[in-house]
């Protein structure tokens, strides 16, 4: 699903394509359908490679700002609300997955804190967040290099102040229409299984031709 894991295969000797995510949850349709809305709601799911010491620091920052900005976050462990002044951050328990596509569509936008693991992670977080409707904003990493998107998908230094790069995106965020017809031209089941199938054609026809 990256070039990250692709490399990493072929060194060991194996033959691999590349080939990017997409598919097509079983997620409700989202509860709003433009950005007119006052507070951010921001929301973090999860649990590959997510970067804990971020997402507290993320919640710090909302808390301090006290600002209008709700953020939930779902990566598992006991449920419990925070609120100074207009902030509020929301730690969710275990989620089944509507009520998790439920989430991401209710959110302005979503965030995806990932550590450096030298592995890929997180393509189902963003694909699921743009099927709904929702930008994403991620942390670079090598297994996330060819998901990015200066619109839709934008990626940012783990280094800066998560808080800031995400209020900074919310004033100019693309509409959920708009979202979802990128999701739909881009990461789509049917989008997918083309780039499935064309990509085992073209290995099929470099092995028939090596042999």
């Amino acid at each position: 699903m990256s070039t990250l894991e692709r490399d990493n295969w072929q060194r060991e000797g194996g033959s691999a394509a590349y080939v990017r995510y997409g598919n097509s949850f079983p997620y409700p349709r989202p509860r709003h359908n433009d950005r007119a809305e006052n507070a951010v709601k921001i929301f973090v799911g999860g649990s590959s490679d997510r970067d804990h010491a971020l997402i507290a620091r993320l919640a710090s920052e909302v808390l301090e700002s006290g600002a209008e900005v709700s953020l939930v976050v779902a990566v598992g462990g006991a449920e419990s609300t925070e609120r100074s002044g207009r902030a509020v951050v929301r730690w969710l328990g275990p989620l089944s997955q509507e009520q998790f596509g439920a989430e991401l569509g209710d959110a302005t936008l979503s965030f995806l804190p990932l550590e450096e693991n030298g592995r890929s992670a997180g393509h189902m977080f963003i694909v699921g967040s743009l099927q709904v409707g929702t930008p994403v904003i991620y942390t670079e990493t090598e297994g996330m290099r060819e998901y990015g998107d200066p619109v839709f998908c934008r990626a940012v230094p783990r280094n800066s102040s998560p808080l800031h790069v995400i209020l900074e995106a919310a004033a100019n965020l693309p509409s959920t229409t708009d979202t979802r017809e990128f999701w739909a031209e881009n990461y789509s089941r049917e989008k997918f299984l083309e780039s499935v199938v064309s990509a085992s054609q073209k290995m099929r026809a470099m092995k028939r031709a090596h042999d």
